[in-house]
């Protein structure tokens, strides 16, 4: 008996297409089958067999496919695909999603295809499009419920059941005045359980949370997982109402946002490297490992450098290693609870001091801890060969590593909690501080320090 699992839906897919299989066949499999496993088939053709594939693909799979792509592929496949279809397309499509798709688009394509809409659903897109990325504006969804703060329940409720089909949820109405400043919101379940003559102005809650428009879409899922929201309010200047961010676009915000940093974190700086080429991936990794190449240089005219004392205590070359490791992953540590305090915004610039200090006494524990203990490996690894490695007084050279290991612990700690603030300061990702580079400067500096003191104390 097989009690292996079967195999994902989409991998079914990308046989058939990749087998020449006939359109009923591949149709028929397609009847049913997840937008999110027609993207995953997408994702894993070669360009030939994924245009084969979406031109089999009815308008509905299409829009609900592209959307689940990856920037890249989403890009290659809106390009291969004509205006008219395009306009098609954008015209299911609720304002915030067709915004997210024209941007894929070179400007000649974009303003084809805007022309061809209805124009109060181009101008919505419009004004989405006009903000930043990676903001919340751009986030924001217009299809939302709001009622004047004069209307009364039975009002709202009729507005909820009229609009219900429009909207992205309709378990939170907001409450705006005749400029469409927002005031409040109101559930829905209250306005059902309360008088039909109840003005909603009596039944809202005042204490809502809201977010400009032009603020990072990071802070607008740390505000909805401060507060438990399911809706949030974006609001321009005025306090004027523009839209809402719901759950479903907030995590798709954590899913990407986690992923950006994790491969930045790691040099490895793509979006999906799953779904990318060879020549690709290795071009967005070369940087990252050029600044690798460039301070394993600067590391080798260190050790060049202090030669002379190398010749003299061979002793120090056997810890090199050691220290290098040690300090490059403490350093790794800080880094990343840094960059992970600065994304959930429970660091700002305002907490430098408190920070530095807190991680430097962690790595204080940390270096006293490893000090100790290498310092009597070393003790007993050399033992009656000390002399023979340069060594004239064992006890002063366990003393001066464990100095070494406890003084490269606390630069790493510094340099790996103090790139991540910089790098916030002045409004670069913390997490382009935080990964091959911070192992590079971590091992220059304190390989220097420790052959340094070295030099000075034993020669």
């Amino acid at each position: 008996m097989d009690d292996r699992p079967p195999p994902p839906p989409w991998e079914r897919l990308v046989d058939l297409v990749r087998a020449g299989a006939r359109e009923d066949e591949i149709a028929a499999l397609l009847d049913g089958l997840h937008t999110a496993d027609i993207a995953a088939a997408v994702e894993h053709l070669l360009p030939d067999e994924r245009a084969d594939l979406v031109g089999l693909l009815s308008l509905d799979e299409l829009v609900g496919a592209v959307d689940e792509l990856a920037d890249e592929t989403q890009t290659e496949v809106l390009a291969d695909t004509d205006i008219d279809r395009l306009a098609e397309m954008l015209d299911r499509m609720p304002p915030d999603e067709a915004a997210a798709t024209v941007e894929r688009l070179d400007e000649p394509r974009a303003e084809a295809v805007l022309a061809l809409l209805d124009q109060d659903h181009a101008r919505d897109i419009r004004e989405l499009h006009s903000y930043e990325p990676e903001t919340a504006g751009r986030i924001m969804t217009q299809a939302y419920l709001a009622v004047p703060a004069t209307a009364t329940a039975a009002e709202a409720v009729e507005t909820a059941r009229r609009r219900s089909e429009e909207s992205e949820t309709v378990h939170h109405i907001l409450v705006v005045d005749d400029h469409r400043r927002l005031l409040g919101s109101v559930r829905l379940q209250d306005l059902v359980s309360a008088s039909p003559q109840a003005p909603v102005r009596e039944l809202m809650d005042r204490a809502i949370v809201t977010i400009h428009g032009g603020r990072d879409q990071e802070v607008a899922a740390n505000l909805m997982g401060k507060y438990d929201l399911e809706v949030l309010p974006v609001v321009g200047d005025r306090g004027r109402l523009l839209g809402i961010i719901t759950v479903d676009d907030i995590l798709e915000v954590m899913h990407d946002e986690a992923g950006e940093d994790l491969f930045r974190l790691a040099g490895i700086g793509a979006d999906n490297p799953f779904a990318e080429g060879t020549m690709r991936r290795a071009y967005k990794r070369l940087p990252w490992l050029t600044t690798t190449l460039v301070g394993g240089v600067a590391l080798a005219a260190v050790i060049a450098y202090f030669q002379p004392t190398l010749d003299k205590v061979l002793a120090l070359v056997f810890f090199t290693p050691v220290l290098a490791g040690l300090s490059g992953n403490v350093g790794i540590q800080s880094s990343t609870v840094t960059v992970r305090g600065l994304a959930t915004g429970e660091v700002g610039v305002g907490d430098v001091l408190w920070l530095i200090r807190r991680e430097l006494l962690v790595g204080a524990v940390i270096g006293l801890t490893c000090a100790a203990a290498l310092g009597l490996a070393a003790y007993g690894l050399l033992g009656g060969r000390a002399a023979a490695a340069g060594v004239e007084d064992l006890v002063q050279f366990c003393a001066i590593l464990g100095l070494a290991v406890l003084g490269g612990v606390l630069v790493a700690v510094l340099i790996g909690t103090a790139a991540p603030l910089c790098c916030h300061k002045f409004g670069a990702d913390p997490a382009l501080a935080a990964g091959p580079f911070v192992t590079v400067v971590i091992d220059v500096v304190t390989q220097t320090l420790y052959l340094g003191a070295a030099t000075l104390l034993l020669l």
